[in-house]
């Protein structure tokens, strides 16, 4: 081969190397660059819905609360629980009431609860409710201690 032939490759290959070195460097660092910048998003998208979905759970328990401390349905159903008055007569009224209340608080369904089961529940309003709904639509207790500061009675919620 003449010189002037590997010179030139020589030269060529002393081009491309460098060239080939720093984009297979350049490679690896935009890589970990767009993965930090794709877990910063994620981060950032997470913590949104958390402190959303935290909001609503705290504007549920508080509208709940005012439900409870002002609705005379459940001072009457708690009253009569314990006296020992709560019959099937009473469990009709309630029930018969409770759809309006739960239309009026934007729930889908609406139940008040005591350790030996129901005491009144609405059904899941036809507009807003799928066909069955899901095991693991979530139900959430208005509070852990029992509805409206009673011992053995939840009021739950479906939204």
């Amino acid at each position: 081969m003449r010189l002037r032939t590997r010179f030139a490759l020589v030269m060529a290959l002393g081009a491309v190397v460098p060239l080939v070195g720093a984009g297979a460097l350049a490679r690896v660092v935009l890589v970990d660059r767009f993965a930090q910048i794709s877990a910063r998003r994620s981060d950032a998208a997470i913590q949104r819905v958390s402190r959303a979905l935290t909001a609503r759970v705290e504007a549920q328990q508080r509208l709940l609360d005012r439900f409870c401390a002002h609705d005379y349905l459940v001072d009457r159903a708690v009253l009569q629980l314990e006296l020992g008055r709560f019959d099937e007569s009473a469990r009709q009224d309630l029930n018969a009431l409770l759809p309006s209340v739960r239309d009026a608080l934007g729930f889908d369904a609406l139940s008040l609860v005591r350790e030996g089961g129901a005491v009144g529940e609405t059904a899941m309003r036809a507009a807003a409710a799928p066909a069955a709904p899901a095991a693991d639509a979530p139900v959430m207790p208005s509070v852990a201690r029992g509805a409206c500061g009673v011992p053995g009675l939840a009021l739950t919620v479906r939204r």
